[in-house]
C-alpha cells in the first residue's frame, strides 16, 4: 500500500506571480501505475481491484476531473479514498483555490488538507471540510500559513464514518482547478468581468466582457514553460472578441488580460485542435 510519506517532490513553473499552478491540478493527465490508472504526479492508496480514485468525464473544466470515493475495501467495510501530492513553493502563499462538486454524501465527510514539511515531519497548516452536498459546482479558497518550510503536501480525501464493527456511510467528490495563490479567487470567479469560452477550445477562443472598457485591452497567451505564444489587442468599447488559436499545438495554456491599469484577469485553457 502506498503511503503519504513516499510522495515525490515536484518542481514547477507559474507565469502569474500571484498564483502557482499545482502540477496536474486540473487532472487532465493520467497514466497506468502498477495496473491502476492514476493522475500524473499524484499518489493514491489504490491497487488493482481496490480503486477509490478515478478519472471522470463528468468534468468541472476541460476533459477530465478527479473523482474520489470512500470505497477502498477492507475487512471492516470500506475505507476513505485519497489523493495527495508533495510540491515545493517559490514563495509563501496564503490560499489554495479549488473547484469541486459533491453530489452524493451520507454519514461521510470530504476534506482538503494542507501540510508543511518541517524537519522531516508534517504539520497541518490548512483545512477545509464538509458533510453536505454542494449546490452544483462550488469554488473554494482554503487559507493557510506556511511556518518556515518550502515544501507543501496537499491531501484530498473522501471519508465515511467508522461504526462499532464496520464503517458506515459514503462520500464522493469531484475536484478540479487546484492552485496556490496569494489571494482568494472565490469572489473573482463568482463575479467575473470576463468570460472565456469554449474550454477546451478548437479553432478560436471567444472573450465576452461584461463591462466593456474605454481603452484597449491586451490578452496574452503563454505555454506551460511561460513562453508567450500569442497576443491580441481587444479594441475598447466592444463586448465580444474572437482570438484564433487553430495553429497552436494541443495542450494547456495560460492567459492574462491587462490594460494600462494592470492585470484584469488570468486563467488557463486547453487547446484541442486535432
Amino acid at each position: 500500500m502506498k503511503t503519504l510519506f513516499t510522495l515525490s517532490v515536484l518542481f514547477f513553473f507559474s507565469f502569474d506571480i500571484n498564483a502557482q499552478s499545482v502540477p496536474n491540478g486540473n487532472f487532465e493527465e493520467w497514466e497506468m501505475v502498477d495496473g491502476v490508472e492514476q493522475p500524473v504526479g499524484w499518489n493514491t492508496r489504490d491497487c488493482p481491484g481496490c480503486q477509490s480514485v478515478e478519472k471522470t468525464t463528468n468534468a468541472i473544466e476541460g476533459e477530465f476531473s478527479i473523482k474520489i470515493s470512500s470505497t477502498y475495501p477492507s475487512f471492516e467495510g470500506t475505507l476513505p479514498g485519497w489523493a495527495a501530492i508533495t510540491l515545493t513553493t517559490s514563495q509563501q502563499f496564503h490560499f489554495m483555490n479549488a473547484s469541486l462538486k459533491i453530489d452524493s454524501i451520507e454519514m461521510g465527510k470530504v476534506e482538503m488538507l494542507l501540510y508543511e514539511s518541517i524537519n522531516g515531519g508534517l504539520h497541518e497548516i490548512g483545512r477545509w471540510e464538509t458533510t453536505s452536498k454542494t449546490n452544483g459546482i462550488e469554488h473554494i479558497s482554503i487559507p493557510f500559513d506556511q511556518i518556515q518550510g518550502d515544501t507543501i503536501v496537499i491531501y484530498l480525501t473522501a471519508k465515511n464514518t467508522q461504526g462499532p464493527l464496520f464503517s458506515e456511510g459514503y462520500s464522493e467528490v469531484i475536484i478540479d482547478n487546484i492552485e496556490l495563490s496569494l489571494v482568494s479567487r472565490t469572489s473573482e470567479i463568482n463575479n467575473r468581468v470576463f468570460k472565456v469560452f469554449p474550454n477546451p477550445v478548437g479553432q478560436a477562443l471567444t472573450i465576452e466582457i461584461q463591462q466593456p472598457f474605454a481603452g484597449n485591452t491586451t490578452i496574452t497567451f503563454f505555454n506551460q514553460l511561460g513562453q508567450q505564444v500569442r497576443s491580441a489587442i481587444l479594441q475598447g468599447g466592444q463586448s465580444y472578441y474572437q482570438v484564433p488559436l487553430h495553429d497552436l499545438v494541443n495542450g494547456i495554456y495560460f492567459y492574462q488580460v491587462e490594460n494600462r491599469k494592470g492585470v484584469l484577469d488570468s486563467g488557463k485553457i486547453i487547446v484541442k485542435n486535432h
